[in-house]
């Protein structure tokens, strides 16, 4: 053998193909070449696959007001998570359960109704790897219970020579 290399475009030389390989599958080939002349080849594909999960940290449990007569809030101190991936694209999702119920992608918003609410937040990377946490929305009715009774006024005359009525 007179010389050899390959044409990864992720190699550190032409004679050593290391280097950093992104996720997934990447084809190359390694060439030969003898003293007489003759070259040989061969096709080689390096495979890399992320399995490590992406990160997230949930925002801080959140309570806020109704408004007064509403049974709902848009609540104002919601903190954002903090996630990513250290390889991939990562995607957020959410999931609401407890007094108001919903799912979406992104960061959690809209209306939450008057009682406790729990959010799921789940990031997701390209190669499916997940994690999720959770934290809680209070929210706190204000409204005063209004009660009303039907009274009737009521008058009798007793009987002659009889202190009561029944």
């Amino acid at each position: 053998i007179d010389s050899g290399w390959n044409n990864s475009t992720y190699r550190t030389s032409y004679l050593n193909a290391s280097g950093n390989y992104p996720v997934g599958s990447t084809s190359f080939n390694w060439y030969i070449h003898d003293v007489s002349g003759n070259i040989d080849s061969c096709a080689v594909t390096v495979v890399v696959n992320d399995t490590i999960a992406p990160f997230i940290t949930c925002p801080a449990n959140a309570t806020d007001s109704a408004d007064v007569n509403f049974c709902y809030t848009v609540p104002l101190n919601i903190g954002t998570p903090s996630y990513g991936d250290d390889c991939t694209t990562a995607t957020l999702s959410w999931v609401k359960t407890g007094a108001t119920t919903g799912s979406g992608t992104g960061t959690v918003s809209g209306t939450f109704n008057v009682g406790l609410t729990n959010v799921k937040y789940i990031v997701e990377d390209e190669a499916g790897n997940r994690d999720s946490c959770s934290f809680t929305v209070r929210v706190v009715d204000v409204t005063d219970p209004e009660i009303t009774i039907g009274c009737v006024s009521v008058s009798d005359t007793a009987a002659a020579n009889n202190c009561y009525k029944i």
